[in-house]
């Protein structure tokens, strides 16, 4: 259970308060890393090459769509092309919303 005031906790909008300067934010994101690299026990290449093929695998999902979506745009249905494409963005990891 998350407390009150938690640096943790979701649901408390102090606890998403931004750090003061981009040097703090990228110290706290390294902290970070380096913590869930311990939970896990891998190296950092291990962890580099584990997300390289999650975002490979994600890629590959949005590849089919993706091609309907040019085939909807060259035939002119630009509607239809402009939902397939923006179902793509939210498979394709490469796009963080």
């Amino acid at each position: 259970m998350y407390k009150a005031g938690g640096p943790w906790n979701p649901r408390d909008p102090a606890s998403l308060a931004m750090p003061a300067t981009e040097e703090e934010f990228q110290a706290r994101y390294l902290r970070e890393i380096e913590a869930e690299r311990e939970v896990i026990g891998e190296t950092l290449e291990e962890q580099l090459l584990r997300q390289k093929r999650g975002w490979a695998e994600k890629d590959g999902k949005s590849a089919k769509p993706k091609e309907e979506g040019n085939i909807a745009f060259r035939n002119g249905d630009y509607t239809r092309a402009y939902v397939i494409y923006t179902a793509c963005i939210y498979l394709s990891s490469r796009f963080i919303l």
